[in-house]
C-alpha cells in the first residue's frame, strides 16, 4: 500500500508526538489485583485523584496498594510494540 509522503510524515509526527504523552502516564495498583491506566494521579487527603481523559475521579487510599509514575506504556503491550515497530505475537 503506497501512502503519500506528506500523509506519512503527519503520521509519523502526529505517533512521535503522541508517545511521551502517553508514556508519562501513571498505574495505579488497586488491593484486588487490578491496576488502572491513568493520565495522572495525586494523593489528597485520604483519597488519590486520578484523571482519564478529561475526568476527574477519586478513590480511597486504603484500595491502592500502589502508584507506578511513568509506568503506562510499559503495560500496554500493543502500544508498546507498535512505539518499537515490532511485530508482537499475542
Amino acid at each position: 500500500m503506497n501512502i503519500p509522503v506528506k500523509m506519512h510524515l503527519f503520521l509519523t509526527v502526529g505517533t512521535l508526538l503522541l508517545i511521551p504523552t502517553i508514556s508519562s502516564a501513571d498505574t495505579l495498583y488497586l488491593k484486588n489485583g487490578m491496576y488502572i491506566v491513568v493520565a495522572k494521579a495525586t494523593e489528597k487527603d485520604q483519597q488519590i485523584e486520578y484523571w482519564v481523559g478529561s475526568t476527574k475521579y477519586t478513590i480511597s487510599k486504603d484500595l491502592v496498594a500502589k502508584i507506578e509514575r511513568g509506568t503506562a506504556l510499559a503495560s500496554i503491550p500493543w502500544l508498546r510494540c507498535s512505539a518499537e515497530r515490532l511485530q508482537c505475537k499475542t
